[in-house]
């Protein structure tokens, strides 16, 4: 089976374990002061709603269906990034953007020219202002954080967000460059849409869902599996490939945006 078809099965797929973090001990009133700082950064709810809108498009092909994220912008040029399996090389691709515009897209890289990893990257033209998202390259990874998952899933027409808590961090990439691993219930046709942290940075890209077909998808880059009760507790999540691994295979796209830069 090739890596298109099975990007293609893996409608649904899981990340694992987080490693043991050691923290210093720290005086009570500065442990305080940085716990503070920390909320403080943490967006509300519907903050986070509208910014991932603003960011979010619509990706179609002929047949198909999926969700992209505003990665950059050059003059009228901006990039999305979606999954390499939600676009097509041979039929149009278009982008949908927030105000309804339909615009042509033009694919820049799909999963073989980044390494393998299920990403495809595209391009459209417009003189119009749009959103840039905010990519973290090192997030902060670590079990219950709040994420918030967003799209536009198939069986809706309006624009999706569902929040939950990162679960596990996979030791190594899963096929398709899979890894975070999260509690929320994402639909079909958020493929490619973005996995957010509580301050509205882009972290990682939806892509593998709940129990997916085949506990293929589980296999690890190196061709390895995890224990078959690993698989069993990775079933129960969605996936998520980290924003680290397009910095790691295209560090040119992968340009963190200054406040300035977002309309």
């Amino acid at each position: 089976m090739n890596k298109t078809k099975l990007f293609l099965i893996l409608g649904s797929l899981a990340t694992c374990l987080l490693a043991p973090i050691n923290y210093a001990i720290l005086p009570e009133s500065l442990t305080e002061r940085i716990s503070n700082h920390l909320l403080s950064q943490a967006l509300e709810p519907e903050e986070i709603r509208q910014q991932a809108e603003a960011i979010s498009v619509r990706v179609k092909t002929n047949n198909n269906t999926g969700s992209g994220v505003i990665i950059g912008k050059a003059g009228n040029t901006y990039t999305v990034m979606t999954n390499a399996h939600v676009i097509q090389q041979k039929v149009p691709n278009k982008i949908v953007t927030i105000d309804g515009e339909v615009h042509d897209a033009k694919i820049i890289h799909q999963g073989n020219s980044l390494e393998g990893n299920d990403l495809g990257i595209l391009t459209f033209n417009s003189a119009k202002l749009y959103q840039v998202a905010t990519l973290v390259a090192n997030p902060n990874i670590e079990e219950n954080l709040r994420v918030y998952s967003v799209g536009f899933p198939e069986e809706m027409k309006e624009f999706y967000v569902a929040k939950g808590l990162l679960k596990i961090q996979a030791p190594k990439p899963f096929i398709g460059g899979y890894r975070i691993g999260y509690d929320v219930d994402v639909k079909p046709g958020m493929s490619g849409g973005a996995l957010l942290n509580n301050q509205g940075q882009l972290i990682g890209i939806n892509g593998l869902l709940k129990a997916p077909i085949l506990n293929e998808a589980y296999t690890y880059v190196d061709g390895s599996k995890p224990f078959r009760q690993q698989i069993e507790n990775y079933r129960q999540l969605s996936f998520a490939i980290p924003i680290e691994t397009l910095v790691e295979v295209a560090p040119n796209l992968a340009l963190i945006p200054s406040r300035g830069d977002n309309p």
